[in-house]
């Protein structure tokens, strides 16, 4: 699923590569936890659940990706892993500003307790479906 930002929550900034397949939702503007409650500013989105989406396709392992590492990847990852699903971060998959939020977000992830039991650092070419 791909995350978009308040700005263009529509998505159609997306790289044709990349732009969600059939089926595939786009998780609307929430801030930096994707499965927080959506901004009220988007009413649109206010039915939004990744909890229950993810439940109930059955989904049991999250892979996090993506820039701004310090906010979305940290903490969708980090909540992910708390409400128990197995997490995948492949940390040349994920970029910030500079080399310290990288660093930070793979050590917070392989460090805190609850989160780190469920969390696996990788590399994009290790992720096999």
């Amino acid at each position: 699923m791909h995350s978009v930002p308040s700005t263009n929550p529509g998505g159609d900034y997306i790289v044709k590569e990349l732009v969600p397949m059939d089926g595939e939702g786009i998780i609307p503007p929430n801030g930096p936890n994707k499965f927080l409650p959506v901004d009220p500013e988007f009413p649109q989105f206010a039915d939004f659940s990744l909890d229950k989406i993810l439940h109930d396709k059955g989904i049991k392992t999250v892979i996090t990706v993506g820039k701004q590492v310090q906010t979305g990847v940290l903490h969708t990852a980090a909540e992910a892993a708390l409400r128990g699903y197995e997490v995948i971060v492949p940390v040349d998959g994920m970029s910030g500003n500079t080399a310290y939020p990288e660093q930070y977000t793979a050590w917070h992830l392989a460090n805190t307790q609850r989160v780190m039991q469920h969390v696996t650092l990788t590399k994009v070419d290790l992720v096999g479906y």
